[in-house]
């Protein structure tokens, strides 16, 4: 029934789904290799720039979806991209305009996170709404990836404009060009093909539900917090293994491991690889293995973690420079198979009416857990001048999301 009640442009609606959330990480990350030129031109040190640019967008990508959820219940996803993308595009050709100010670079990082934040959260319904469940975790695995490329995407374009205009204004607003594709991608799948089943368990958009005590009896289930809980844990561990981990490679002894830049991009260029191998293949994992159900693999994808990042915060222990490496790849892999397999989870044990508000709460949650990574292990470097500390929090968000996978149990809800 699946096969001939879901018709191929599924693929279209996933691809547009992978493009837009795509362009708008591609956006958000788009200051990062830029932070040397930002503050000569504003008269900042790098870390306020990376306050300015970088934490204030999460900090709005977090509250947006958070509040964008309902929206996305209420709307419809394909409103919610048409929104979202038109903000963004707003926001980045407003950089040429006033983005060497101080407050003007605040409001565009804030508009821009405003309306990414509940794109971000559109992709478990999206699917839902198109694929078959015995897809799903797959497609979100590629969704995913999509994400990381879009994020290396701009690292690479970014720098090219920079490189070739000398204006890192027109840089960063070249990424808009981008989102203005996918803002009209995002106006066609609006008026394109319905999804099939369109009557189940869905709200015509713009119009009152009946499912609004339903949708907050979602949020206090125990699986919607688990949910949340195994995001923020996801977003706090890979925020540190991302931004704070190569400095702890690259700097000499006694304080890093002294391994130098080029060997620092070898291994981070590999970890790179192997999450966006555990993205793909985190689907495939949970259907062949474990009958379509994420929260096993989810479980040992966090315990691996945890124990692999406690033998890199002993690298006495392993004394081959190729041991360290494939305990840092294999850590990686382990926990990036985990936030893809908790969007499944809610992918295929939620009623699609009630999805955008779960999906909002953990978007917005896995964006916590980014920030509270990031500044905790930064005020730990800070406090101690020493990286082991930082690295066992790694250990510690791993394990307490291994501790909160065990209650991704499916919900019992009527609808």
């Amino acid at each position: 029934m699946d096969e001939v009640a879901y018709s191929k442009y599924r693929w279209v609606v996933i691809a547009a789904l992978c493009g837009v959330q795509a362009v708008a990480v591609a956006v958000l990350v788009a200051p990062a290799t830029l932070i040397g030129e930002i503050s000569r031109s504003m008269g900042l040190n790098p870390g306020e720039t990376i306050a300015v640019t970088m934490v204030s967008r999460e900090v709005f990508v977090m509250l947006s979806a958070l509040a964008g959820g309902p929206l996305i219940d209420r709307f419809g996803p394909y409103r919610v991209w048409i929104g979202g993308s038109a903000l963004i595009t707003f926001g980045s050709f407003l950089v040429p305009v006033c983005g060497s100010n101080l407050f003007g670079m605040l409001a565009i990082r804030a508009v821009q996170g405003i309306g990414a934040g509940p794109i971000m959260a559109t992709a478990p319904l999206v699917v839902a709404q198109w694929a078959p469940s015995h897809q799903r975790g797959v497609i979100i695995g590629i969704q995913s990836t999509s994400v990381s490329l879009g994020a290396a995407g701009s690292m690479l374009l970014v720098p090219f404009v920079f490189q070739e205009s000398g204006s890192w204004q027109m840089a960063m607003a070249a990424v808009g060009i981008f989102v203005c594709i996918a803002l009209i991608v995002s106006i066609l799948v609006l008026f394109g093909p319905k999804p099939p089943f369109a009557g189940e368990n869905h709200v015509s958009p713009g119009k009152p539900s009946g499912a609004g005590h339903e949708g907050r009896k979602s949020i206090r289930l125990t699986a919607t917090w688990a949910a949340a809980i195994c995001c923020f844990c996801f977003g706090w561990a890979i925020r540190i293994i991302y931004d704070i981990i190569p400095s702890y490679l690259a700097i000499d002894r006694p304080t890093g491991l002294g391994l130098g830049q080029m060997n620092t991009g070898k291994i981070i260029s590999g970890l790179h690889i192997s999450s966006i191998a555990a993205a793909l293949l985190s689907g495939i994992l949970a259907e062949r293995y474990f009958r379509g159900r994420p929260r096993g693999l989810v479980m040992i994808g966090f315990i691996l973690c945890a124990f692999l990042w406690l033998f890199v915060g002993f690298p006495g222990l392993l004394a081959p420079n190729l041991m360290l490496t494939l305990c840092i790849w294999a850590g990686g892999f382990a926990v990036s198979l985990t936030s893809p397999l908790v969007l499944t989870f809610v992918s295929k044990c939620y009623p699609k009416h009630m999805m955008g508000k779960v999906s909002g709460l953990i978007t917005g949650f896995s964006a916590f857990g980014t920030l509270a990574g990031l500044a905790l292990g930064s005020y730990l470097l800070n406090l101690t001048g020493m990286y082991e500390a930082v690295i066992f929090l790694i250990s510690i968000g791993a394990f307490l999301g291994f501790l909160s996978a065990f209650f991704l149990r499916e919900p019992v809800l009527d609808g």
